[in-house]
């Protein structure tokens, strides 16, 4: 279990107990306020719940990806995956596209 004032890897804490987020841009906002990155890009604060969970509502244009955190690296480990599986030799290419298709289809449903 993992401790609540545990330090992500990669932090330490600053003189005064916060983390120390080195080269981060650290930005205070309320619910409401919006950061701009670059021209097209708006970050809103949707909302904060009481456990310290934050909403941001982002309005990017739809050629720019947005992923988790953990949804990028899944993605990355499946290609890996998929990359190093060796099809069955039954199977042609086609049916491997029609395979690949329908996957990536689900993941993009909401």
């Amino acid at each position: 279990m993992e401790r609540p004032d545990a330090v992500p890897p990669g932090r330490r804490r600053g003189p005064r107990g916060s983390l120390d987020w080195g080269a981060v841009l650290t930005l205070t906002r309320e619910v409401g306020q919006q950061i701009y990155i670059g021209d097209d890009i708006i970050l809103t604060v949707v909302s904060v719940s009481p456990n310290g969970r934050v909403r941001l509502g982002i309005e990017a244009p739809k050629q720019v990806r947005i992923d988790r955190k953990e949804v990028l690296e899944r993605i990355r480990e499946e290609n890996v995956d998929s990359a190093n599986a060796t099809p069955d030799l039954t199977v042609d290419a086609a049916a491997w596209a029609a395979y690949g298709a329908r996957r990536a289809n689900a993941r993009a449903k909401p």
